[in-house]
């Protein structure tokens, strides 16, 4: 692993290219969507994650209110592990350096249990759930809710420089 950056992105065809170009829209789309009707919301915050100048993953934030954000990292699978963890440190310094934020939440579907696993080993906390509301493969799914505070990211992650 070389040098790791994670850097605003603001152009649509790139962000719906890497996200409708890899197993990640197939893995993370509900039921009924289709890559072909897919455009990025760019009212959202997306920052890409490189390694090396290659493009490993894609952070879709949304503002939930004052001081809370929604995070959802999109990886390819040759990426996952140390890369996407590296990915995700430097994403949440970015947060506590240049933000004011000081929560970050994340919404995950029941039959992701490997992006929850994912979201724990980063420090987020399980704070709930949200019953029956996420379809995938022809299946309701509830969503568990995990969140992390601003001083729980500087404890685990350091003071950003």
């Amino acid at each position: 692993m070389g040098f790791s950056v994670i850097e605003r992105c603001e152009d649509p065809e790139l962000i719906k290219s890497f996200i409708i170009n890899s197993e990640i829209f197939e893995e993370i789309a509900e039921d009924g969507f289709k890559p072909s009707k897919y455009h990025p919301d760019m009212n959202n915050g997306w920052f890409l994650h490189k390694e090396d100048k290659e493009t490993c993953g894609i952070w879709m934030v949304e503002l939930r209110n004052g001081i809370s954000l929604e995070v959802h990292p999109m990886v390819p699978k040759r990426f996952r592990g140390k890369i996407a963890y590296k990915g995700a440190k430097e994403f949440f310094a970015w947060v506590t350096k240049n933000t004011h934020y000081e929560k970050v939440n994340a919404e995950i579907a029941t039959c992701f249990p490997n992006v929850k696993m994912f979201a724990l080993q980063l420090g987020f906390k399980a704070e709930g759930t949200i019953r029956q509301s996420f379809k995938k493969n022809d299946k309701i799914h509830d969503q568990w809710i995990l969140g992390i505070t601003r001083k729980e990211l500087k404890d685990k992650y350091g003071q950003p420089s």
